[in-house]
């Protein structure tokens, strides 16, 4: 039971215990026949509350308890849980953090009872803005969450020290992103569904950086990113690799795919003139972590 203080007006108030027209019983302080004041709630559907009333409603601190065992013990506004509390459920689940008119809403902490933990921004009683999910096997996401599920940008580390960091879409990697293995090797590329999928550069250590595409899951082609003197490239004052149609007295021509050397941008289906680039979209990639 709540430890509650006690106002000047709630000292002068009655304490009664009534019926009321629904089947409910109440017992506590009356002030001019409204519950105000402190007092035990009891509903016909086996459900409880003992705490703050104004007004006839439970406004202030107190414990609701359900006929399933679920408690939340906390703030309360106009009849609903609203404020700063704890929900538990009796599986053991366990939330603790802010309620808007009955709903997690707000900064919190959700920890299940298989031990995994969500500390973050919930909305409407779910999981969503930033936020950090720890599983219990060691998996952890750091990042963005929308409906429950992670959406946006973060950082999923797997207990075998491999690590995805860039974009989700509804629970998976999607978009542009870098995968990083526990041996050094690393993936800088596009995503979808979980899988590879488009075009990138794959770093292994001691080995040449390769160009790589993907179709969700499956290697299609590759090119390793080095630069040729037979077909020299340079965009920006950088050197560029180059595959493509043609080259003429040591320059790049004609249509093809180029990629700095440094792995940071691609050009698929540009065309050059000359190791000039005349045409084509410039796709840059997320820059990997420094070793």
């Amino acid at each position: 039971m709540l430890l509650l203080s006690l106002s000047a007006s709630m000292i002068h108030a009655d304490i009664q215990r009534i019926e009321l027209v629904n089947g409910d019983v109440y017992e506590g302080e009356l002030d001019q026949g409204i519950r105000t004041g402190q007092g035990r709630l009891e509903r016909r559907d086996g459900a409880w509350y003992e705490g703050d009333f104004v007004n006839d409603q439970m406004h202030g601190a107190g414990t609701y308890t359900w006929a399933d065992r679920r408690v939340y013990q906390g703030t309360f506004r106009h009849d609903k849980r609203h404020g700063v509390g704890a929900l538990r459920w009796p599986n053991g689940n366990l939330y603790e953090g802010a309620f808007l008119e009955n709903r997690r809403t707000g900064t919190g902490r959700f920890s299940w009872a298989n031990n995994d933990i969500y500390e973050g921004q919930f909305l409407n009683d779910q999981m969503h803005g930033k936020g950090l999910y720890v599983w219990s096997d060691g998996q952890r996401y750091d990042g963005m969450f929308r409906d429950g599920v992670k959406s946006g940008r973060g950082i999923l580390t797997w207990p075998t020290g491999n690590k995805y960091e860039g974009q989700f879409l509804e629970d998976q990697r999607h978009g542009l992103g870098v995968l990083y293995w526990s041996d050094g090797t690393t993936y800088q590329g596009l995503f979808a569904l979980n899988q590879m999928n488009g075009f990138g550069v794959r770093t292994v250590p001691n080995e040449e950086a390769a160009f790589q595409r993907w179709r969700m899951g499956d290697l299609l082609e590759a090119w390793p990113i080095v630069e040729s003197e037979r077909c020299r490239l340079q965009i920006d004052s950088t050197p560029w690799m180059f595959s493509g149609s043609s080259c003429i007295n040591g320059h790049a021509h004609g249509t093809g795919i180029a990629v700095s050397v440094d792995g940071q941008a691609y050009i698929v289906n540009g065309r050059f003139v000359l190791g000039r680039l005349v045409q084509g979209d410039r796709k840059t990639l997320p820059a990997p972590e420094s070793p």
